[in-house]
């Protein structure tokens, strides 16, 4: 299989991916690239009242890093940019960029989530889902 095959066909994923996502925010931007979805690691763990998520996300802008719920799902999104090229003229550059999109379930019941809080450090970002008592 050449390499523009595996590389047409990771762009259509990404494509399908987004529509089902779009459809969930009824928030969609496409480019004229089209769309670059990374989707990250993620590990979940319950705790008591909580549900407590990590998702490994290294370079992301921190300051692009927005988490909501809908339907039972925590939808995260973040933006990996260029790194700065600095008048470099790079001969190989296999790092991803683009926008980071997870879709996760939430264990306890959407109307019984008290409140979610996030922070990002050394790369990863950490959510926690508190749910309220009626959970």
């Amino acid at each position: 299989m050449k390499i523009e095959r595996l590389i047409d066909l990771r762009l259509s994923m990404e494509r399908v991916i987004a529509h089902y996502v779009a459809r969930m925010s009824e928030e969609y931007i496409e480019d004229e690239k089209g769309l670059h979805v990374i989707s990250p690691a993620v590990d979940s763990y319950l705790d008591g009242d909580r549900q407590i998520l990590f998702l490994e996300t290294p370079a992301l802008d921190a300051s692009t890093i927005e988490v909501s719920h809908h339907n039972g799902m925590l939808v995260f999104r973040g933006a990996k940019k260029q790194p700065d090229r600095r008048g470099r003229r790079y001969l190989h550059m296999e790092r991803a960029t683009g926008d980071y999109l997870k879709v996760i379930p939430i264990e306890g019941k959407e109307d019984a989530i008290a409140d979610i809080e996030h922070s990002y450090r050394f790369g990863v970002v950490k959510i926690v889902v508190t749910f309220s008592e009626a959970a």
